[in-house]
């Protein structure tokens, strides 16, 4: 009797694992093909495309103590890619500048550009996203006054932390929105001339932290209603504050602060 009922209990028992292990093995886990095709049908896509102007403050200590300002022109394109806790940014930047110093007849033209990624990670509050970026800005300046020194540049990409902090809210009932950020970067790398003054094939390479340079960059946007014509683009104006500083006292030390106001600006659904 107790051999039967042993031999009834074995049989139950492979019974139940051979069916176990049969829907176990037919639930494959998905592909990456699959996992793909999730993520990008789950993907929302936007493209922000921005035009205005912008007042900047200048001044290089190697070449001259003066500082020099002036008003331009800022070109910003970025594109957000959100798909669940994750947000990956593509930007870039374009400025001119028509630049006076203040007591002199010295005037330089400059032109900067910034190329920048991040990658962030939902955080503990739903609209905060917090990460890191990458970024290559470059800086090109020529001032005639100033002989040898007439054509200066910087080139410094940087490695810091990012933030972004976005919510929709309705007003009159109409859908705005509202979207600012905030980067900060760690560690650098400086490559400027002239390296002395009165010198124009001196290059300086300069590994830079925190410490040796300041270099936060924040801005504010109003996403304003979308039109019945468009309703996948939505208009918006926004301010963006940039600083560069580097170096410590007067030896070299270059100092570029901007102010951008972009009045002609979109943000578009492409997805």
């Amino acid at each position: 009797m107790k051999k039967t009922i042993f031999c009834l209990l074995s049989f139950v028992l492979l019974t139940i694992s051979s069916a176990l292990s049969q829907n176990l093995i037919s639930k494959k886990s998905p592909t990456h093909k699959e996992l793909r095709a999730t993520r990008l049908k789950n993907e929302h896509i936007n493209r922000g495309i921005h035009l205005g102007v912008n007042f900047l403050n200048h001044q290089n200590t190697v070449v001259s103590p003066l500082i020099y300002s002036g008003i331009g022109a800022s070109l910003a394109v970025e594109r957000q890619n959100e798909f669940g806790n994750t947000m990956k940014t593509n930007n870039a930047r374009v400025q001119f500048n028509m630049n006076k110093a203040e007591n002199s007849m010295g005037n330089t033209q400059a032109v900067a550009v910034q190329l920048g990624y991040d990658y962030l990670k939902r955080a503990f509050v739903d609209k905060l996203f917090v990460g890191g970026a990458v970024q290559l800005n470059g800086n090109v300046r020529t001032a005639p006054d100033l002989g040898n020194n007439s054509v200066q540049y910087e080139v410094f990409p940087t490695i810091g932390l990012s933030s972004k902090y976005k919510i929709d809210f309705k007003l009159f009932k109409r859908n705005f929105g509202f979207e600012t950020s905030l980067k900060l970067p760690l560690v650098g790398v400086l490559v400027a001339t002239p390296k002395y003054a009165f010198t124009s094939d001196e290059t300086s390479v300069n590994l830079m932290a925190v410490g040796m340079m300041t270099n936060p960059q924040t801005q504010f946007w109003l996403n304003l209603p979308a039109g019945k014509r468009f309703p996948s683009r939505q208009r918006r104006v926004g301010y963006e504050w940039n600083m560069n500083r580097f170096g410590r006292g007067n030896d070299r030390q270059i100092t570029i602060g901007t102010h951008s106001l972009y009045f002609v600006a979109s943000l578009e659904k492409l997805k």
